[in-house]
């Protein structure tokens, strides 16, 4: 993006944030980004893409069966977008013991074998470091990967430049990009809860339904699999009368995929839920069962 169209577009405080951002990736002059195609990672590309010569910068793109199908195609469009070198690795995440047991420490053993890969990648010069795009407000939260990423010396340029969940998302949509829009997908294996195995086919099954309930309108939610058969199916609170409301057109969709009960939680969604269960407090989810002949259960 042209500089001066730029600063017309962000606020004085956003282009405080930018140029220091600017100014950090210029002073390490080479990276390689672990780029999700998210809005974190987009925005350090973009950031990526002004401050430094297009063969200085590397996206390395983990195809893994743990993130939902469109975000590979988010990464590509993203990647063709900026004219930067991407690079898609398959992801043997689901292979390894420890992140298949899904133990409190799963996330920490995925981001172990995603650096090893992008670092073992022929086109990464040894020399050149890694970034991801950890911000603020990631370092606050029970994230076992941030150990693995500083054990690998994993550089975080939002979070050292001051940028939070917020000011990442109102500069994606001052700067009018499509990711500004995309709601937030973490791995799918957040889904499970822990202790019980991640398998490739309740991956897969978790993906197609959060993505037909997504056209139904509901851009976030998240597909809880309690039992192979069982889900819980969390909205944000102001969309579940819409939700309860239907019921039947959800049951009929996610039927197919093999879930035979779906629950809705009347707490609605909210980021780390699936942590709470770590808590030595009770955990409570509260949930209306929905099954045929009566919603209630």
């Amino acid at each position: 993006m042209n500089p001066q169209r730029r600063r017309r577009t962000l606020n004085p405080d956003l282009e405080s944030l930018w140029c220091d951002l600017l100014r950090w990736l210029r002073k390490t002059a080479h990276l390689g980004i672990l780029f999700s195609g998210g809005g974190d990672s987009v925005l350090l590309a973009q950031a990526a893409a002004e401050a430094l010569d297009c063969h200085d910068y590397i996206l390395f793109f983990i195809d893994s069966e743990l993130d939902p199908p469109a975000s590979r195609r988010r990464a590509t469009a993203e990647a063709a977008r900026l004219g930067a070198s991407l690079q898609i690795i398959p992801g043997i995440e689901t292979e390894h013991p420890a992140v298949s047991a899904n133990l409190p420490d799963r996330c920490y053993h995925c981001r172990k074998l995603r650096h090893g890969q992008v670092r073992q990648h022929p086109a990464l010069p040894f020399h050149w470091p890694l970034a991801d795009g950890t911000h603020l407000d990631d370092l606050e939260e029970r994230r076992p990967g941030l150990q693995a990423a500083r054990e690998d010396q994993i550089l975080h340029p939002l979070a050292e430049t001051g940028w939070t969940k917020s000011t990442i998302r109102q500069a994606l949509e001052a700067l009018g990009l499509e990711a500004a829009s995309v709601a937030p997908s973490p791995c799918l294996a957040t889904r499970i809860p822990y202790g019980q195995p991640v398998r490739r086919e309740n991956l897969r099954r978790i993906a197609q339904a959060e993505a037909l309930i997504q056209g139904l309108g509901f851009s976030c939610n998240r597909v809880r699999l309690y039992t192979p058969q069982a889900a819980i199916l969390e909205v944000p609170p102001q969309d579940l009368p819409q939700a309860f409301a239907l019921r039947e057109t959800l049951l009929e969709g996610i039927r197919p995929l093999g879930f035979a009960s779906l629950a809705l939680d009347l707490e609605g969604y909210f980021p780390g839920k699936m942590d709470r269960t770590l808590s030595p407090e009770p955990d409570l989810f509260p949930v209306v069962h929905f099954r045929e002949g009566t919603p209630f259960e």
